[in-house]
């Protein structure tokens, strides 16, 4: 198989992925109308009058007759399809069954938290394939130019924790505790010794200028405030720290990045997945040097060393 056709068919996997999931957000969707159409949405009213019997002067048997109340409202069953679908008639969040999904944004920590959570005991076996067809060794790549004291952000289920020199010193963050307990097992088998915590990328609960090395890999694109985890990223490594990133970034043909723009409107939206940032130059405007980038996969993957600069005292 030539480079140009493993690429195309790893286009066509993740592409089957998501479109597998958004299939099944679709179904759900049109489910939860259905049932809300077909459910009674006025309860019975207490003071409705009992059916009254109306005899006639006929010899015909008595009949019974259901006599309507004055004035009954008549049920549209159009109002359940609005009252499902427009924002400003769901109801608060936590009550009902029924609904509507939240929409990750900037701060929605706690939506992006559980989504993450529930996702954490299928993410190995996801990644591994889009690792084999689409990353290559970015994950070696990244983790074997680590020196010193360490910190990698969003470090998930541990992926990179076999790649790591044994020289390091080793801390990792990630905002889902279900991640970080498959984290804990996996370092545990490896038999490496690496601190774990809870914590938010745009808000690292970590002293000033306390490592050498940050590492981010495959985390930038689903965080919501992408400057201000650069920001802190940049923050917490000492003068002259190296920052190393990979990445899926917006590819370099035309019409791959028309695909992912079609795809952010569905990725975006569930998990809060973004397909065309770019972490060199966001990195850029946070004041990093750059001195080493590489770009392949038809520029879809990005992998990138940047220094911060030193402090010079004058």
């Amino acid at each position: 198989m030539t480079p140009t056709q493993a690429t195309s068919t790893a286009n066509h996997y993740l592409i089957d992925i998501v479109a597998g999931r958004v299939a099944l957000g679709l179904a759900a969707l049109t489910l939860r109308g259905w049932r809300r159409i077909t459910r009674p949405t006025t309860p019975p009213d207490p003071n409705q009058r009992p059916p009254t019997l109306v005899r006639g002067n006929s010899p015909e048997p008595s009949r019974t007759v259901q006599v309507e109340p004055p004035h009954a409202p008549c049920h549209d069953p159009r109002d359940s399809v609005r009252s499902t679908f427009l924002p400003s008639n769901r109801p608060p969040p936590g009550e009902g069954r029924d609904r509507m999904p939240e929409t990750p944004h900037p701060g929605n920590t706690e939506y992006l938290r559980r989504y993450w959570d529930r996702h954490a005991h299928t993410y190995d076996r996801e990644m591994a394939f889009l690792e084999r067809v689409l990353f290559g060794d970015g994950r070696a790549w990244v983790c074997a130019q680590a020196t010193g004291d360490v910190l990698e952000v969003a470090i998930g289920t541990g992926r990179n924790l076999a790649y790591y020199p044994d020289t390091v010193t080793l801390t990792g963050i990630d905002l889902s505790p279900a991640m970080l307990d498959i984290a804990r097992q996996r370092a545990q088998d490896l038999g490496r010794t690496v601190d774990l915590h809870v914590g938010d990328a745009q808000a690292l609960d970590l002293p000033d200028a306390s490592f050498d090395t940050v590492v981010c890999t495959l985390s930038l694109c689903a965080i919501p405030d992408v400057h201000r985890a650069l920001a802190e990223m940049k923050r917490v490594l000492r003068p002259g720290g190296r920052l190393l990133l990979l990445d899926h970034v917006a590819g370099s043909p035309w019409h791959v990045r028309a695909t992912q723009r079609l795809l952010e409107t569905i990725t975006i939206r569930i998990g809060g997945e973004h397909l065309r940032r770019r972490p060199l130059l966001q990195a850029q405007t946070e004041g990093f040097k750059i001195e080493r980038q590489e770009r392949y996969k038809l520029g879809i993957v990005e992998r990138l060393v940047a220094r911060k600069p030193p402090t010079f005292i004058t």
